[in-house]
C-alpha cells in the first residue's frame, strides 16, 4: 500500500506527491477473450451492479447482439476500486507505442494531462473519503504493464500487475478472432494485423508476472470451478465464498461458450 499522511493539505498534490503515495493496480484482459462478460459475472455473484440495480441470470435469447458484452456497458472491476480518472475504453492506447512521434514529446504531454486528471480525482477522493482510501486506482486494458511506450513508474512509484487473463498461443488466437467477429470496428482497424497482434499478446504473457493468472481454456472451455473461484475472489471482496452461486456462474459460462462456438469454432 502507498503511504499517506493526514496532515497533508490539497496545495501539496503535485506530481512528485502523486507518484511516491498513488498506486495503481493494473488487470489485463486481452482484447476478446471475455473482459465485459467476467465483469457481469462479477456483478451476477455480488448480484447487483455498481448502481445497486439488481444483476440476476440472462437467458439465451437476451443475450447481446455477437455476444458483444462490451456493447452493454458492462466492465470488470477490482475489488471495488475507483478506476483511473475519466477512464473510457481504449484509453490504455496513450501508453502505447506512438510511431512517428517523439517519446520525450509523449512523455511530458501525456504525463502532464494524466497528472492533471489524478491531482483533481485524488483530491476529490480525499474530501469524500479520507486519507486513507484515496490513493488507490484501478486501470482495467487489453495490454501488459511492460509493453507501455510510457514507462508507467514516471507517474506512479507504485504499480502493481494484479490479474492476467492468459493462455497458449492458439487460445489468444481464438480471442483474437472472437474480438474480430463481435465488433465490426475492431476489425476493420484490426483487419491486416490480427495474427501479429495475437502473436504480440502471446510473447508479452510470457514476460508478465501478474499477482494471479488466470486461464481462459479453463474458465471458458473446462469450465473448471476452481478458476472461475479463483477469479472472483481475486478480484472481488469475498469473506465466505457461495457455492451455490458458482453453479448458477457456471451454467452462464456454458451459454456464454456456446454463443462464442457458433461465431468461431473453438480450435481444437
Amino acid at each position: 500500500m502507498s503511504p499517506a499522511n493526514n496532515r497533508l493539505n490539497m496545495t501539496m498534490l503535485d506530481k512528485d506527491f502523486i507518484r511516491n503515495n498513488v498506486t495503481l493496480y493494473i488487470m489485463t484482459i486481452p482484447a476478446g477473450a471475455g473482459g465485459a462478460f467476467l465483469g457481469y459475472l462479477q456483478q451476477l455473484y455480488v448480484g447487483h451492479d455498481k448502481d445497486n440495480a439488481i444483476v440476476e441470470p440472462i437467458d439465451i435469447k437476451d443475450f447481446p447482439h455477437n455476444n458483444h458484452w462490451d456493447s452493454i456497458g458492462v466492465g470488470y472491476e477490482y475489488k471495488d476500486m475507483p478506476l483511473i480518472p475519466d477512464w473510457e475504453p481504449g484509453f490504455e492506447e496513450l501508453f502505447i507505442n506512438y510511431k512517428g512521434k517523439d517519446k520525450q514529446d509523449i512523455i511530458n504531454n501525456d504525463i502532464n494531462r494524466l497528472s492533471n486528471r489524478i491531482n483533481s480525482a485524488v483530491s476529490e477522493r480525499i474530501q469524500q473519503f479520507g486519507v486513507e482510501s484515496a490513493y488507490n486506482f484501478f486501470m482495467p486494458c487489453h495490454i501488459f504493464p511492460h509493453d507501455f511506450a510510457i514507462d508507467l513508474r514516471l507517474m506512479f512509484k507504485y504499480v502493481e500487475h494484479t490479474l492476467a487473463v492468459t493462455g497458449d498461443l492458439d487460445t489468444i488466437k481464438y480471442a483474437s478472432q472472437l474480438k474480430s467477429a463481435k465488433s465490426p470496428l475492431w476489425m476493420e482497424r484490426n483487419k491486416n494485423k490480427i495474427k501479429d497482434k495475437a502473436e504480440d499478446v502471446y510473447k508479452n504473457i510470457q514476460l508478465a508476472s501478474p499477482l494471479t493468472n488466470i486461464d481462459y481454456k479453463k474458465i471458458f472451455i473446462d469450465i473448471d470451478k476452481d478458476e472461475i473461484k479463483k477469479f472472483l475472489t481475486s478480484t472481488i471482496d469475498i469473506k465466505e465464498f457461495n457455492n451455490d452461486k458458482l453453479e448458477t456462474i457456471c451454467e452462464m459460462i456454458k451459454t456464454y461458450t456456446q454463443v462464442n462456438k457458433e461465431l468461431i469454432a473453438w480450435p481444437r
